[in-house]
């Protein structure tokens, strides 16, 4: 009837006009062919993740690196009756903050710190004079202020232990001693800085 005539007309004119998206149907589905298989959604390929790798390697390298790797091997030392004043102007000279105290055979007997001095020569009762304070530092030896036993460390510890040690301990550098007691290195917290700094941001190789 009339309503097939207007439809057929409609048709014609979208054909001449090449509109044939018509033709195709929202709900019609994909055809598979019988031999046709769809890839599984649940298999996936192994995929590298470059950041995972990267921490490995780190705790591999922390886990594995002795202090021998990072310790100073030239190590300033004093006897305990050097005085204190030749303590400080050698500390000053070096730009180190700790020596270690060692006997005449090279055994460590004890340590003294930057801030040692500094309180050993901090008293309400001296004026606020340098020429008066090396004065009173000169007066007495390094074995009136240093500490006996320190906390010592050997050469074939692991570097994690070490910076736990000094966490703990709550201290800035540890002598390094073999098995007879000898001082052979010092390992300070700008060491262990140093170090992790060289894990964390390793320079490339030379191109």
């Amino acid at each position: 009837g009339i309503k097939t005539a207007i439809a057929g007309k409609q048709w014609y004119q979208r054909r001449v006009r090449g509109d044939t998206h018509f033709l195709h149907s929202s709900h019609t589905k994909q055809a598979t062919l019988p031999n046709q298989t769809k890839p599984s959604s649940t298999s996936k390929e192994p995929t590298h993740n470059p950041t995972q790798s990267r921490q490995r390697n780190i705790l591999k390298m922390t886990l594995g690196s002795l202090v021998r790797d990072i310790m100073i091997k030239r190590v300033y030392t004093c006897s305990p009756a050097t005085k204190l004043d030749q303590c400080l102007r050698l500390m000053v000279t070096n730009a180190i903050h700790r020596l270690p105290i060692v006997d005449e055979n090279g055994k460590l007997q004890g340590i003294i710190s930057e801030r040692d001095l500094r309180l050993a020569c901090d008293s309400p009762f001296m004026d606020e004079n340098n020429e008066v304070r090396l004065k009173h530092l000169s007066e007495h030896p390094a074995s009136s202020i240093m500490k006996s036993s320190p906390i010592t460390i050997e050469e074939n510890d692991k570097i994690l232990d070490v910076a736990k040690i000094m966490r703990v301990s709550e201290i800035g550098g540890v002598p390094v001693v073999n098995q007879t007691g000898l001082v052979v290195g010092i390992v300070s917290r700008s060491d262990l800085l140093d170090y992790l700094i060289r894990i964390l941001e390793p320079v490339p190789p030379p191109s």
